[in-house]
């Protein structure tokens, strides 16, 4: 199971960069990532800001951070959805229905993972 797991992240991770058919990445991609519990227009986005930002801690979605518990911590869960608000706000601008909308984008991502 482990094994499966890993390896529909790799394909995950493939299918943003393209690697597959382009008729194919987008579909590879939403369906391994209900596998994996993730959205793939989420991680599509991440991943490419992170690509963009490669080690910037104010930029990057998940620069590289001493200690398991404290990446995980102050990267994976609370950065993250820092960095999708970020790139929210450079697409849409900071206008008051913008923020009403990613509000409620956030509070959905929330809930449903």
């Amino acid at each position: 199971a482990m094994y499966l797991h890993v390896l529909a992240n790799v394909c995950v991770h493939n299918a943003c960069h393209g690697n597959f058919p382009r008729a194919v990445n987008r579909l590879v991609g939403e369906i391994l990532g209900a596998l994996v519990l993730t959205r793939y227009a989420s991680w599509e986005i991440l991943h490419v800001r992170h690509h963009k930002y490669s080690d910037d801690p104010e930029r990057d979605p998940h620069h590289v951070i001493e200690g398991f518990w404290r990446f995980f911590g102050a990267i994976m869960t609370v950065n993250i959805e820092r960095q999708l608000r970020a790139v929210h706000f450079e697409q849409f601008g900071e206008t008051p229905m913008s923020v009403r909308r990613e509000t409620v984008r956030s509070v959905l991502s929330f809930f449903v993972m």
